[in-house]
């Protein structure tokens, strides 16, 4: 029998302009950019360095995700598809850090609490984590 094709962390389904708007990572990636665009004044009022940026995090967010389940999904997953979750956060928390989104701004509802699992277990929030780690990294010497 033939196993239905998935996806891949680099797959092309998961760019930001492949995604069905209607499916649960498509609801995700509109979400968290307007999540991420709110403290910057929203969409509307961003440069477009910082759109470009807003884009490439939400679409992150999107592919820590997809990784985040598919390790629930499977459990013991091979080492290379856990280092590829951390090098997606750890690159989420740059792009958090280059918007100067990395504080304690307060949020209204995240995407995290919308978008929940089939069993409606709410799913880790990967933008915390990318915080955590970021928050956890020393300051480079000036």
């Amino acid at each position: 029998m033939k196993q239905k094709w998935q996806p891949g962390p680099y797959s092309r389904r998961l760019k930001a302009g492949n995604i069905d708007g209607r499916t649960r990572e498509g609801k995700l990636l509109r979400d968290t950019l307007l999540e991420l665009a709110e403290p910057l004044g929203g969409l509307e009022k961003v440069g477009p360095a910082e759109r470009l940026i807003l884009d490439r995090a939400a679409e992150k967010v999107v592919r820590c995700r997809w990784l985040y389940d598919r390790m629930m999904a499977e459990g013991e997953l091979p080492h290379e598809t856990e280092r590829r979750y951390v090098w997606f956060a750890n690159s989420l928390a740059r792009d958090l850090q280059a918007l100067g989104l990395l504080g304690s701004q307060k949020r209204g509802k995240s995407a995290r609490n919308r978008a929940t699992t089939p069993d409606h277990a709410p799913v880790p929030d990967p933008l915390e984590y990318a915080k955590q780690l970021a928050s956890a990294q020393p300051e480079p010497a000036e």
